[in-house]
């Protein structure tokens, strides 16, 4: 797996995030070229606004405060923070994209309030509104709908995104099949998550969803599958960006520690089976 393209929502999303995938590179916690902007955003909220710049200022400086506080694990933090703002109308695209992240680790691992969730619909619904064409937008929005349990809408969506695709992007195949296979179709999944995996899965979260897809199936390629997955979330841990962002390296041993329950599982039915 490629250094670079372990997070995109996008776990997100589930999906590691799935926010943060909206379409454009906004998500200030994947690449590390991105960081270095957030820190060039830092030095220059240091300085006085130029007249009239006094409310993007504002809101940038939330965003911030938001990715610094996501970043270092304190998701009600930032989302407390990002909430706050949004009620005071103080709103960008950069700002509900950084506000979903903030959602999308809290909902991947520590769960999200029904209120939340709620919030959470909210923010992926206004950040599609900002840019009503955009796939990118209007898949995580379904990814969001899926990932907080409205199979309904949510695949909906999901599926006509993926048929209004002549090539499918990995990131509609995962959410589409994804959304499928939560809503107890793995027969219907399958196929979708094999084009996924000849296509080759660009980050942790969309192979983890392959490898359980397909276990459905295949336990002997699912178990390679999760040891990849072991392998690969063994060494993202040890990249620089990933080092002092608690958020990502917390993702990375939930979807790690996910794979080797799996592969101690099917091990464990193998034994038995003698």
């Amino acid at each position: 797996m490629k250094k670079g393209i372990l997070f995109c929502a996008t776990f997100l999303v589930g999906a590691l995030l799935l926010a943060g995938c909206s379409g454009k590179s906004m998500n200030p916690f994947a690449a590390k070229s991105q960081l270095s902007v957030q820190k060039d955003e830092v030095k220059r909220l240091s300085e006085k606004p130029a007249k009239g710049d006094q409310e993007k200022v504002d809101i940038d400086r939330v965003v911030v405060q938001m990715v610094n506080e996501t970043r270092a694990g304190f998701f009600d933090k930032a989302i407390s923070i990002g909430e706050s703002a949004f009620e005071q109308g103080r709103q960008s695209e950069k700002f509900l994209d950084t506000l979903a992240v903030a959602y999308g680790y809290k909902n991947q691992l520590e769960g999200l309030t029904d209120r939340e969730k709620k919030k959470y619909v909210e923010t992926a619904r206004l950040l599609l509104a900002t840019d009503p064409t955009n796939t990118g937008k209007k898949n995580l929005l379904a990814a969001v709908l899926i990932d907080t349990g409205n199979f309904n809408e949510g695949n909906k969506l999901a599926a006509e995104i993926y048929n209004a695709l002549p090539q499918k992007t990995k990131e509609v195949m995962d959410t589409y099949g994804w959304g499928l296979y939560r809503a107890g179709k793995a027969k219907e999944a399958l196929p979708v998550f094999q084009a996924l995996m000849q296509a080759g899965p660009d980050n942790l979260s969309q192979t983890y969803h392959t490898a359980v897809v397909l276990e459905t199936v295949d336990k002997a390629k699912a178990l390679s599958l999760y040891k990849k997955i072991v392998d690969w979330a063994n060494n993202a841990l040890t990249w620089e960006e990933n080092r002092d962002n608690l958020a990502s390296t917390a993702l990375i041993n939930k979807i790690r520690k996910d794979a080797q329950d799996a592969i101690n599982r099917i091990q464990l039915r193998g034994r038995s089976a003698y």
